[in-house]
């Protein structure tokens, strides 16, 4: 049965832990600089489609960022690398301090113990994660959602 709503809770303690402790973090899709004050959760695989909220899934984005992508797929090409940068960044920063509770979604998407993970190379993390994220795009793009997003800078006003 499909979840009825959000919860970002984990998320949101994760993400503002690691920008509060890494305040040059831009986002993956703008280059905007990620704050406190403009951050929004946003899932790299819509949660229409996935319909959960694991870590794994959920990246910082500016709050007008997240709305233009709203249900979109993100380009792959274009996205998917600095998405697994900042997944790996995010959870090495956690697993350094010890916080478990919060790593459990890799836990399980990884299927490995968290001191396992935790001394992996970024190259290694990257390539689990794209046997993960590939396959849902396809079945995604198959199912109808839209695809590719690619956040286009607003023209500014002359």
């Amino acid at each position: 049965m499909k979840p009825t709503a959000r919860v970002l809770s984990k998320a949101g303690k994760f993400w503002k832990e690691y920008l509060s402790a890494e305040p040059s973090q831009t986002c993956i899709y703008s280059g905007e600089l990620l704050t406190l004050a403009n951050m929004s959760l946003d899932h790299f695989l819509p949660w229409s489609y996935v319909a959960h909220d694991q870590l794994w899934n959920i990246i910082p984005t500016p709050k007008k960022v997240n709305s233009a992508k709203s249900d979109w797929l993100p380009s792959f090409g274009l996205y998917f690398d600095a998405y697994a940068q900042l997944q790996f960044n995010g959870f090495q920063y956690h697993a350094s301090r010890g916080n478990d509770t919060l790593l459990e979604d890799y836990h399980i998407l990884f299927s490995q113990d968290l001191n396992f993970l935790q001394g992996q190379t970024f190259d290694w993390f990257r390539e689990r994660l794209e046997r993960q994220i590939v396959p849902q795009l396809q079945t995604a793009q198959n199912l109808g959602f839209s695809y590719p997003f690619e956040y286009k800078l607003p023209v500014p006003n002359v």
